[in-house]
């Protein structure tokens, strides 16, 4: 939880090789600098110890076809959820 009361996901990655930096680096890089509305923004990083941090935003435990096609959003709270 962030101080603004917003809920994160944490990625915990730990280094044991060069390889495992680079590719941390390489995540860091393509997440930032991709935004799309189907993927969750990168908040932060910490590269400080042995392990690295990757801070997302948190979505809730739903299906991601309701992210990706808007179902939650285009329903009235009070309709029922009928999917075939």
């Amino acid at each position: 939880m962030l101080p603004d009361d917003r809920e994160v996901a944490v990625k915990r990655l730990f280094f044991n090789t060069r390889q495992w930096a680079d590719q941390f680096f390489n995540e860091v890089r393509l997440v930032s600098q991709v935004q799309h509305k189907n993927l969750v923004k990168l908040l932060g990083c910490s590269v400080e110890g042995p392990e690295s941090l990757l801070v997302y935003e948190y979505l809730c435990n739903t299906s991601l076809d309701h992210y990706l096609f808007g179902i939650l959003n285009d329903l009235p709270s009070e309709s029922p959820l009928h999917l075939k």
